[in-house]
């Protein structure tokens, strides 16, 4: 592991294709069980991909995210964080099956609003 403290020594760092995102295999840590399902659906996450890999897919989805396209998805964006923060369990819970919950009863809902405006 490296460590410095130096701000021009970790923009290089993070620059230099060198320290990539994707661990080689022999180096891959070994995950915890109560994270398999965790890494199982970050494994598939362009954000951890190096080229080509990741420049394949970004590459098919590029149209999807213009700036234009982003901002009108804002306020859907916007209801679903509140209702994911409006529904958070006071007691413990599981944080990925909250957001999966919450995320399909929202997007039910909003294609049952859709449905409606179509007729």
């Amino acid at each position: 592991m490296l460590a410095t403290g130096d701000g021009a020594a970790v923009n290089a760092i993070l620059r230099n294709r060198k320290f990539g995102r994707e661990a080689l295999p022999e180096r891959a840590p070994t995950i915890p069980e109560h994270l398999k399902p965790f890494y199982a659906v970050e494994a598939h996450s362009m954000l951890e991909l190096e080229p080509p890999r990741h420049t394949r897919l970004r590459n098919l989805v590029l149209r999807a995210f213009t700036s234009r396209r982003i901002a009108a998805l804002q306020p859907e964006i916007a209801t679903l964080a509140h209702e994911l923060i409006d529904t958070l369990p006071q007691a413990e819970f599981d944080l990925l099956a909250h957001v999966r919950k919450t995320a399909r009863h929202h997007h039910r809902a909003s294609a049952r609003r859709a449905r409606k405006q179509e007729r």
